[in-house]
């Protein structure tokens, strides 16, 4: 398995091309390719052949290198790019090797850790299909440190088989009269090969883009390049009080613990109802760390209201850019920034600063008028289907807005009964593990916390450092910055629609329309001219919200 990931230091390649081999990998079970293999390795009788693993079979080398070959030339890709090696065609994957045996087992967590030799930089070592034979392609460009694989399982264990023979020498060969799995081979690896190559392409165009977009200062409504090296997490919940500041807390204590720098740190709730201090204030005042607790957009008493009358002086625009530069601003020379959420993700809605529009404004400057959004953790309860449902559904909110939710930390779990915290983790994570469509979005649940009632106590500061070590026990958070940095690397490409910070405008700039949360052209409003309400502060909107009988904040 080493020799296909690390294609470049066992084959010595030209160093300005790709190199591709073909490997054929099968189980013990696979009975024909067994008992050869272990009939090849008694005849050999060399102390460096182990049975069946990466056993040398010449003939069967040479038919793997000419269908790599074929699919390689009929590709559109230039021919001159690639360099087609021949690195071991047979492997068990079974072996009683501790890497075969990992892959084997689908041992996720083993081929997806950073430190793992095996593991390319970007994607990890794909599990194989769950049925055997297969075909496996891997790729290494020079940039790349690690091989990508990839699994040819479009052609059937069963197709396979039919195609493997032994001839008079009990060498493993391929049946060159079946032409018509040989050609679906074909077809299937030129597909995979073009794939590969043309990202190759894009991400080098992006990246000679990106050093483009470094050297050029001219960026009049967007931040500087240098803050674009922050790491932005949205942090949202699927009910209000569901303690998505608890969770901003437990996550930089945790940050700070993995070593971070407190100056390399901020916090940001750029839109909120709740103006009182917060815990999560006091944590970042105490250890130095960045913190804007309080807006710039504060849902305060009769603000909606006003806000539709158009008596605050701001359009839906103003708010999400204003948002957006406080996130840009307290970004600049930090590595993490943790943007916190407020109530629901639909709060907001009203006026056009719900939470996936705050997400998206807040996001990563892209050019002058568009931004990348970051993504997103869910704040959820305790419970099974319930959580599971109402991770969905706000999910789903998200998900409609193009912002990428990454997963989910369970909050406030007990520690017994039915609905404990461990049979709860059970259930949940048995969900995402087997739901293609949270597969396919790339999201898992990061974590599961116990319910810590001392955060809510009047000398709550104290327990603060018990409360990370609780959350650190109980949350992956490598997992939440390896995923937010997944998602800023995809949504850097070109092929991925940036958001527009742009509202829908007037026709006129001389337009009487009052600002509102969407204005209307020509000044119409349900058919008929309105008057510019006059602008109020903040004082006279909550006084005449009071007189009205609005409840107090």
């Amino acid at each position: 398995m080493e020799r296909l990931c690390q294609l470049r230091q066992f084959l010595e390649p030209d160093n300005n091309k790709t190199v591709v081999t073909l490997a054929f990998l099968y189980g013990s079970w696979n009975t024909l390719l067994a008992a050869t293999a272990t009939a090849t390795a008694t005849a050999t009788a060399t102390a460096t052949t182990t049975p069946s693993l990466l056993f040398q079979q010449r003939k069967f080398s040479q038919q793997l290198e000419k269908l790599l070959t074929t699919a390689v030339e009929a590709s559109s890709v230039n021919n001159d790019d690639i360099q087609i090696r021949t690195c071991g065609p047979i492997i068990r994957i079974d072996d009683s090797d501790d890497d075969c045996m990992a892959q084997f087992l689908g041992d996720d967590d083993y081929y997806n850790n950073n430190n793992n030799k095996y593991c390319h930089e970007k994607e990890g070592m794909p599990c194989p299909p769950s049925q055997l034979p297969v075909l496996v392609l891997a790729l290494q460009s020079p940039a790349q440190e690690k091989a990508r694989i990839h699994y040819i399982d479009d052609i059937s264990p069963h197709q396979l088989m039919s195609c493997v023979v032994v001839n008079n020498n009990k060498d493993i060969v391929l049946d060159e009269t079946n032409t018509a799995v040989q050609t679906l081979i074909t077809e299937s690896i030129k597909a995979v090969v073009e794939d590969v190559m043309t990202e190759n392409v894009i991400a080098k165009l992006q990246n000679q883009k990106n050093q483009k977009k470094r050297s050029n200062t001219d960026s009049p409504n967007m931040s500087s390049a240098g803050d674009d090296e922050s790491l932005r997490i949205f942090i949202a919940g699927d009910r209000s009080s569901v303690g998505k500041s608890s969770i901003c807390l437990g996550l930089l204590g945790s940050f700070l613990r993995q070593g971070y720098d407190p100056s390399s740190l901020a916090y940001i709730k750029p839109a909120t109802q709740c103006e009182a201090p917060q815990l999560v204030q006091a944590y970042c005042e105490s250890k130095g760390i960045a913190c804007h607790a309080v807006g710039p957009l504060v849902y305060y008493k009769g603000f909606t209201r006003a806000f539709l009358a158009g008596e605050t002086g701001q359009t839906t625009q103003d708010l999400l850019e204003e948002c957006g530069k406080s996130v840009d601003d307290i970004a600049q020379g930090k590595r993490v920034v943790l943007v916190d959420g407020v109530g629901f993700p639909a709060v907001g809605s009203i006026c056009g600063t719900d939470n996936a529009s705050v997400a998206k404004a807040c996001g990563y400057p892209n050019g002058t008028t568009h931004r990348n959004p970051p993504g997103v953790v869910l704040v959820g309860g305790s419970g099974v289907g319930a959580a599971v449902d109402a991770f969905n559904l706000n999910a789903t909110y998200f998900e409609m807005a193009q912002v990428p939710v990454m997963g989910a930390i369970f909050n406030k779990l007990n520690t017994e009964g039915y609905y404990s915290l461990e049979n709860c983790k059970e259930q949940v994570t048995s969900y995402f593990r087997q739901n293609e469509h949270q597969q396919l979005q790339g999201r898992i649940p990061f974590g599961f916390l116990p319910m810590y009632e001392k955060l809510g106590a009047d000398d709550a500061i104290n327990h603060v450092d018990e409360y990370i070590q609780l959350f650190s026990n109980h949350v992956d958070v490598q997992a939440v910055l390896d995923s937010a940095t997944r998602v800023k690397q995809r949504y850097s490409s070109d092929s991925i629609v940036a958001t527009t910070m742009e509202i829908d405008a007037p026709s006129s700039a001389n337009n009487s329309t009052p600002p509102t949360k969407r204005m209307r052209l020509n000044g119409q409003h349900n058919g008929s001219k309105r008057k510019a309400a006059a602008v109020l502060t903040r004082a006279d909107v909550e006084r005449l919200a009071s007189q009205q009988g609005a409840a107090t904040a």
